[in-house]
């Protein structure tokens, strides 16, 4: 028990010493950000001083023309983007966004007013404006929290920039022009240039959709909620319901039981099962080794979007399964693990196969001397 306990507090230990370590890090990034900043404005030209405000201003007057003109186009954009606040179903981006989330509106549409219908000749209610979209002015909001961040990035990198163009001419060497920066994307700085296609990518399709997901479990939002609706901020609310006695039981221990069990069997019976079915294949008596290698690789080669559709056919209530076996498959609501199992099973088709494949390729590798020798 003395180990055990020991063992458990120096895990926590070591936990909130990792922590202060990357806060600290952190901290001293922050500190020589601000720092460098300062460098930039006390030591740079006028027109680097200058550049704080306007984007470009200090690449024009030492001769990189259209670098300047391109950060100064960059900057009215983003700054027209801010201040204009464009809308998209009512709901906008820019500063209002930002304003919106920390509130995340505040008009449910219950307010109705009374006006006179000149047609029908009665007095009728409308509507008087629509509600408030929550789910949207959080996503907007986050969106121009990103626009933001990207904005300070370029106002950095062009006081930088200006900042080391001072350098070079103080120094009397020669200050390269736009061609000369494109060539060099294209040769010395070409990972950078590369890079930038992937970056953006994964910030809008893998950054922003988990921030956006950490956000809202700071809201009162749940399957409840019209998506059209309103909800609000509660803090750490959810997270205290969710690991109360009650909580444990019905949402999080369920939840987390099942996680374990797919964890184990998706792993385990993929890892065994596909170096199982490598060594049968690879055996001597197996006749048609590259046949039957080839129809279990057919899963891999397919996209998996395609053999989940064919598998969900397969599984539905209309399906050639869903008819023949007594009980719904994959939307069993009476028993939840029906469909659970089903899952596992499907995750054979697809898991297996690569686990044969790495297999297959060792044993192919080991002479045939050491068989003999066994």
């Amino acid at each position: 028990m003395k180990k055990i306990l020991r063992s458990i507090g120096n895990f926590f230990l070591d936990f909130f010493k990792s922590i202060y370590k990357v806060l600290k890090k952190i901290g001293i990034s922050i500190a020589n950000f601000f720092k460098k900043i300062f460098t930039y404005f006390i030591k740079g030209s006028i027109w680097t001083k200058l550049s704080f405000f306007i984007f470009g201003i200090g690449n024009v007057s030492r001769g990189q023309v259209i670098k300047g003109i391109l950060l100064f186009l960059v900057q009215v954009v983003l700054l027209i983007f801010f201040i204009s606040s464009p809308t998209v179903n009512g709901t906008p981006f820019g500063f209002k966004a930002l304003k919106n989330i920390f509130t995340l509106g505040s008009y449910d549409g219950t307010t109705w007013e009374t006006g006179f219908n000149s047609i029908s000749g009665q007095y009728d209610i409308f509507i008087k404006t629509p509600a408030d979209n929550s789910l949207l002015m959080l996503l907007f909001g986050i969106i121009s929290f990103f626009v933001l961040a990207l904005y300070l990035v370029i106002w950095h990198a062009n006081i930088k920039g200006s900042y080391e163009v001072d350098k070079l001419k103080k120094e009397n060497k020669r200050i390269p022009k736009f061609k000369e920066s494109l060539r060099s994307l294209a040769n010395e700085k070409f990972h950078t240039a590369l890079l930038v296609v992937p970056i953006i990518g994964v910030l809008i399709f893998s950054v922003l959709p988990i921030v956006f997901m950490i956000f809202l479990a700071f809201t009162s939002y749940d399957k409840n909620t019209d998506a059209n609706g309103l909800f609000s901020w509660v803090g750490f609310k959810v997270f205290i319901e969710l690991f109360r006695v009650e909580g444990l039981r019905n949402s999080f221990g369920s939840v987390l039981v099942w996680t374990l069990i797919w964890a184990i069997c998706a792993t385990f019976s993929n890892y065994y099962l596909g170096i199982m079915l490598a060594v049968l294949i690879n055996k001597k008596e197996v006749r048609l080794k590259k046949l039957w290698r080839t129809i279990f690789i057919l899963t891999i080669a397919l996209p998996q979007f395609v053999s989940l559709l064919v598998v969900g056919m397969l599984l539905d209530v209309k399906g050639p399964f869903g008819k023949i076996l007594p009980f719904e498959i994959l939307t069993n609501e009476t028993n939840v693990w029906i469909p659970r199992i089903a899952i596992i099973i499907i995750n054979l088709w697809i898991g297996v196969p690569y686990t044969m494949l790495l297999t297959t390729g060792i044993l192919m590798n080991i002479p045939k001397d050491l068989y003999e020798a066994a």
